[in-house]
């Protein structure tokens, strides 16, 4: 099928920002979540309750590293996932 839309690899009608991280780094680009340890405005009261739509209970580190290892270890660790999730990523 051929793509109508010149800055879309998905048939997407807008320029996404997976194609421009491809298309600049010629390759999947993989965030690393990390925890560093800090809170949540809209958990710990300062700015709301609750939370919000887009975080779960514990908040938005759901996929990220253990807060308990130090942010370089994390990394690595995470890392290592991604790696072995999707090869060639950067």
């Amino acid at each position: 099928m051929n793509n109508p839309f010149p800055y879309s690899d998905s048939n997407k009608r807008y320029h996404t920002f997976n194609y421009f991280l491809r298309h600049h780094f010629g390759c999947k680009v993989a965030k690393v979540s990390l925890d560093a340890g800090f809170t949540c405005p809209n958990l710990d009261g300062t700015k709301g309750t609750g939370g919000c739509t887009y975080c779960s209970s514990r908040g938005s580190g759901d996929f990220a590293g253990d807060v308990h290892l130090p942010l370089d270890r994390q990394f690595e660790q995470v890392r290592q996932v991604m790696d072995h999730k999707w090869e060639d990523t950067l």
